[in-house]
């Protein structure tokens, strides 16, 4: 029995036996879970950190109508923008898999992916700031309104985008109180 304990040993510090060691079973383990935790973090959305109103959210952030207005042309612009390179590397990957080449065109499909999920993204930001209402969910953006709590302002019509007659006007409006004012505290007087 000794000599086959004694081949035994060495045989094993020749060739390992043990395939959990040459397998790396515990770095597998700890790259699946990482791989895991990281698509979870992906699917699963983050809690909204303040429960807020849009009215509140604009203050906090010290937005204006006319921020809103930019912004709203921002994100349609880039809604357009990726939905058109989206659309564009579709065509090509399309065009790569009828020419037989069917791992450039399954990347050219995963590219486009991504591309439409950024036009998804900046299109439910425009969505919550047309129908100004925040923590809207993927069923209202797809029903196209708004269903639930809903702010005063979100029925309420949306206002007329400023112009530089608009704000002259506000601006004449309010020198004429003023003077109204001035006038009857001398008066008074």
């Amino acid at each position: 029995m000794g000599l086959f304990t004694g081949v035994k040993k060495v045989g094993s510090r020749i060739v390992d036996v043990r395939v959990d060691r040459w397998m790396s079973i515990g770095v597998i383990k700890d790259s699946f879970e990482k791989t895991s935790s990281l698509i979870s973090d992906m699917v699963v959305p983050a809690k909204a950190q303040r429960k807020e109103s849009f009215q509140e959210a604009l203050i906090r952030l010290g937005l204006t109508e006319q921020d809103l207005i930019q912004r709203k042309k921002e994100f349609f612009r880039l809604v357009v923008v990726y939905t058109i390179i989206g659309l564009t590397i579709v065509m090509y990957g399309i065009y790569m898999a009828v020419n037989q080449h069917f791992a450039a065109g399954l990347i050219s499909i995963c590219l486009s992916l991504f591309a439409f999920g950024q036009a998804f993204r900046f299109h439910f930001w425009l969505f919550q700031i047309q129908h100004r209402k925040l923590g809207c969910t993927v069923s209202e953006w797809l029903n196209s309104k708004v269903t639930g709590e809903e702010s005063p302002e979100a029925s309420a019509p949306s206002p007329k985008p400023y112009n530089q007659k608009t704000i002259d006007n506000q601006k004449t409006k309010q020198t004429n109180q003023i003077q109204d004012k001035t006038k009857k505290q001398s008066n008074i007087d």
